[in-house]
């Protein structure tokens, strides 16, 4: 068995000048002490670096020095202390002030330093500079806020489906994100994180190949297509795949179009009817246009009335000279 490994004990001082030395090679660190009612003690070079602070406008300061005139106002220094005197640290994630002014994002923590006897000695602080990471954090909380607006303004519903085509399983999807027109479109409640199948087991199985087909294929598609478990409701739909063909991502943009759907059939019967009563009437009926009076439709009964002359397409000067020209 070994024996165990006898270290030597630094002096004092040896303590002191390693820390120092320690703090000193921290350049990218603000490091720094304060005495018990925040008044700052030390400097490191990482102060002047981050902070524009020299030594000798540094020590002897309050700590709220580098904090805003807001926070001042809040008194977000002395909260800092107090909370790291009772649980023994504090983060310090905000925005400061250099000495010219100007502002970092830093990340920070404050650590109460206590004697054997738990008696409050001071404090130690230190801090580095993340502003960059700050402002990219924004700007992409900005874009996502900006997307986020946009997706639930827009009047039509719009859905994210990951693929689901696994050995053995039917293949499915799952709504990944929803916005808010969705569920008046479609009457889904609930969907996000819902497969499909489990919101409606009936659904059509030509559903599930097209959107298989967009993720494989990355190949969009536009269609119309009817729901029958979703109301009978018919839909426009704009496919496309989002992202890698890993991910199996698909976006989809549609808009239900059933009264116009309705609308359309109830057209097509009226013309039906009227194309019935134009053919089948007792007398003779004809359609021009035009100022030039352009034989558009005649029915059979016109026809009788001229056999043998080509009509459609001609006017009626050209088709029948011998009528009035009051017709």
């Amino acid at each position: 068995m070994a024996e165990p490994l006898q270290c030597d004990r630094p002096a004092q001082a040896n303590h002191a000048e390693l820390y120092k030395q320690l703090v000193s090679e921290l350049a990218d660190f603000a490091v720094y002490l304060m005495d018990p009612k925040g008044c700052i003690t030390t400097w490191n070079p990482g102060v002047e670096r981050l902070l524009g602070f020299k030594e000798k406008d540094w020590i002897g300061q309050p700590s709220r020095i580098i904090f805003t005139p807001v926070d001042r106002a809040m008194k977000q220094a002395e909260k800092e202390m107090a909370a790291a005197v009772r649980e023994g640290r504090a983060p310090d994630l905000r925005w400061h002030l250099r000495k010219d002014g100007s502002r970092l994002f830093v990340d920070g923590v404050l650590i109460a330093l206590k004697d054997d006897e738990g008696q409050l000695l001071g404090f130690s602080k230190i801090m580095r500079d993340v502003t960059e990471r700050a402002r990219t954090e924004q700007a992409l909380r900005e874009s996502e806020e900006r997307y986020r607006t946009l997706f639930n303004s827009i009047d039509q519903g719009f859905c994210i489906l990951e693929i689901k085509d696994e050995p053995g399983e039917p293949l499915d999807y799952r709504f990944i994100e929803v916005n808010e027109a969705f569920e008046r479109h479609t009457t889904l409640k609930n969907a996000t994180g819902c497969r499909m199948r489990e919101l409606r087991p009936g659904h059509e199985e030509h559903w599930f190949e097209t959107y298989r087909n967009v993720a494989v294929t990355g190949e969009p598609i536009r269609f119309e297509q009817h729901a029958r478990e979703l109301e009978g409701r018919w839909f426009d739909l704009y496919a496309f795949r989002i992202g890698s063909p890993e991910q199996k991502h698909v976006g989809v943009l549609f808009t239900d179009v059933t009264d116009r759907k309705r609308l359309q059939r109830q057209l097509k019967r009226s013309e039906e009817r009227l194309r019935q009563v134009f053919a089948q009437a007792p007398v003779a009926v004809c359609v021009l246009r035009g100022p030039e009076l352009i034989f558009e439709l005649v029915n059979p009964s016109y026809e009788e009335l001229l056999p043998n002359r080509p009509l459609l397409g001609l006017s009626v000067k050209a088709a029948v000279p011998e009528l009035d020209r009051r017709f």
